[in-house]
């Protein structure tokens, strides 16, 4: 069995190679969809502006129900490094944010007390690689303002919930700090908050619970100064009265989204059967996570079950806000890794709560479906990933002649900020081929 470990470590470094391989080669050098409003008008309004309250302020701008002041952040960093906004670059440096995510995970388990205690925890904890690093969730992946928002807000909270359990003033500071941190890159990062008062809760740390609910109160108020709601996203108090049914189906597909089957799942019009399939796992997931509550999992991981928390407060969010948008809208591509998550850590959970002999018996049977899954998401999502990857320089292409094609809601609007971010240096046009 000594050759084994070996083979399973090189298969892993292997697919997360081949994950980053595919990042570089089908991401592109273009803006698409809110890259437009997110990085290049925020680029020329931030050097537009005299004052530093108003740069301060343009960071912290309200973008549609978000504030991604860390995406502005990081398009400033890429511009002031390099003269110029380049969009591939900032799509690696959203996809860095997984090997963050994987970290952070793998320092959350509980580690086993045995002779061979390393050795045997980093080889359970493989599956972990091969479910995450897949291309299920492509429409994050290649598109720069979205791979650095879907995924920072991730690592934020989880850091933020890393260090909330632990004893220390200093790791309580920290953790106060990537929570608002994860509430400043996307909308439900702030549901990291909520997630914390529960883990505090659940150590009777009432004292720090009241200091953490103060926090809460000010980060709301910053975040919600100047809100507007946008005019073409329905009030989710008034969903979620209106339409419970819609939201809850919305929500389960959501948490199930991961067993998500393009050419079969794509383009419906109506309900289909094939949509119990997300709806089954959802389902599963949320019973597990009720299993695991009930036996007082959060007593063994404090860390992973807040990390599960997260995850459900986030769906919960998402399905109050886009439900109204049809049940089918649960299957867009950037909204899989939330369930993605879901599963390595109900896998997490489910390794803690089970006794050696049990592992043993059904790792390499884990093993094997974690691979499979992540040949079968490479191989079925290829063709989609090649024709966005197409689409996006053609349509580039055919505006660069012809004045039209952006990949944006309003062409006209899309096409003066990017010749404005051409004009005054901030963007160059790259060397287009159809490779």
């Amino acid at each position: 069995m000594g050759f084994v470990r070996p083979i399973i470590y090189s298969l892993a470094a292997i697919s997360v190679s081949f994950y980053y391989y595919t990042v570089m080669r089908y991401s592109n050098n273009i803006p698409i969809a809110d890259d437009f409003d997110a990085v290049l008008d925020f680029m020329a309004r931030f050097n537009e502006s005299s004052s530093l309250s108003d740069k301060i302020a343009l960071i912290f701008l309200q973008h549609n129900e978000h504030r991604i002041a860390l995406t502005r952040l990081t398009v400033l960093a890429n511009y002031w490094l390099f003269n110029n906004i380049n969009f591939k670059t900032l799509i690696m440096i959203g996809n860095i944010g997984l090997i963050g995510i994987l970290i952070v995970i793998f320092l959350s388990c509980n580690k086993r007390d045995s002779e061979s205690n390393n050795k045997r925890n980093l080889l359970w904890f493989i599956p972990v690689v091969f479910i995450l690093f897949e291309p299920q969730y492509f429409g994050a992946i290649f598109f720069a303002m979205g791979t650095i928002q879907n995924f920072y807000v991730l690592l934020f909270a989880f850091l933020s919930l890393y260090f909330l359990p632990r004893e220390g003033t200093k790791y309580f500071v920290i953790a106060a700090v990537f929570a608002a941190m994860s509430t400043f890159t996307s909308g439900n990062g702030i549901m990291c908050f909520f997630a914390g008062m529960l883990a505090l809760f659940l150590q009777k740390r009432y004292k720090l619970l009241i200091i953490w609910s103060s926090i809460i109160l000010l980060n709301a108020f910053v975040y919600l100064h100047g809100y507007v709601q946008p005019a073409d996203h329905p009030s989710m108090f008034r969903t979620l009265l209106n339409q419970p049914g819609t939201v809850a189906q919305y929500f389960i597909v959501l948490l199930g989204n991961i067993v998500y089957i393009p050419h079969i799942m794509d383009n419906f019009d109506s309900f289909s059967t094939i949509l119990y399939l997300p709806m089954v796992m959802g389902s599963l997931l949320l019973l597990f996570f009720v299993y695991l509550t009930i036996n007082k999992y959060y007593i063994k991981n404090t860390v992973i079950y807040s990390f599960i928390v997260f995850i459900l407060l986030s769906e919960m969010l998402a399905a109050a806000g886009r439900s109204s948008l049809g049940v089918f809208n649960a299957l867009t591509t950037r909204y899989i890794v939330m369930s993605v998550l879901l599963v390595i850590f109900s896998y997490i959970a489910f390794l803690e709560i089970s006794a050696d002999k049990i592992i043993r018996k059904y790792f390499y049977i884990i093993l094997a479906a974690a691979v499979s899954f992540n040949i079968y998401a490479f191989y079925s999502n290829h063709d989609k990933i090649v024709m966005l990857h197409k689409s996006v320089k053609q349509k580039f292409f055919f505006f660069k002649d012809y004045n039209t094609g952006l990949t944006y809601p309003n062409e006209k609007k899309a096409a003066t900020i990017l010749r404005t971010s051409i004009n005054r240096g901030y963007y160059r046009i790259p060397d287009i081929d159809f490779k």
